[in-house]
């Protein structure tokens, strides 16, 4: 929805322009970052004390600019442009910093995760990134059908082999932890992660 939210917008009169803004491990020099909207009107709709929009754009009104809470990446032109092919990647609250300082960007790993292949199939449905109380990575994945039956530590070892040497994951964004999701994921997926992740690792966990 974010996607076509942001071409609806890119192509119609509400839009003046757009651009993009470099946070936690994304890098807006390089096609990545949060997206930023300025519309025609600046304060068409009311917004409350934090600069929030009302009107359900999700975002916070910085001088002439909304700060949306999505990370998008462009495939296709260059930033700016009405033309320009974006897609969705991320939302800002989901990036996490480990102890030593290292950002994990949670939405390249989860999409690199998801495209696993594994003799011709995908591997995985869905995966989620999250800390653990003790610092390291711990991810909640969904195979798909083909891999249904498969054991955990098969998925793990799949996991690990398509993430070592992947030119998207750095090696401290591999994850410590694979587990597999035991309800099926439509339904509130980010409760179910941290509800499994509590579980796993005691009440103490950051919020995925």
């Amino acid at each position: 929805p974010h996607g076509s939210r942001l071409r609806a917008w890119a192509s119609s009169s509400q839009v003046a322009a757009w651009t993009l803004r470099s946070f936690g491990p994304y890098d807006a020099r390089r096609g990545v970052g949060q997206l930023l909207v300025a519309p025609w009107t600046v304060n068409r709709h009311p917004l409350d004390e934090r600069g929030a929009n009302r009107a359900g754009s999700g975002g916070r009104l910085e001088g002439e600019w909304y700060a949306l809470r999505d990370i998008v990446e462009v495939r296709g032109g260059h930033v700016g442009s009405r033309a320009a092919t974006v897609t969705m990647l991320d939302k800002t609250t989901f990036p996490f910093q480990l102890p030593g300082g290292e950002w994990v960007a949670t939405g390249r790993v989860e999409r690199a995760m998801e495209a696993i292949d594994v003799g011709g199939a995908r591997l995985l449905e869905l995966a989620w990134l999250a800390p653990t109380p003790t610092g390291r990575i711990a991810a909640v994945v969904w195979p798909t059908n083909q891999f249904a039956e498969a054991p955990a530590a098969e998925v793990e070892r799949h996991v690990r082999r398509a993430l070592r040497g992947h030119p998207r994951v750095r090696s401290w964004e591999i994850p410590s932890f694979v587990l597999l999701g035991d309800e099926p994921w439509e339904y509130r997926p980010r409760a179910k992660v941290r509800a499994m992740l509590s579980s796993h690792f005691g009440p103490a966990l950051a919020d995925p």
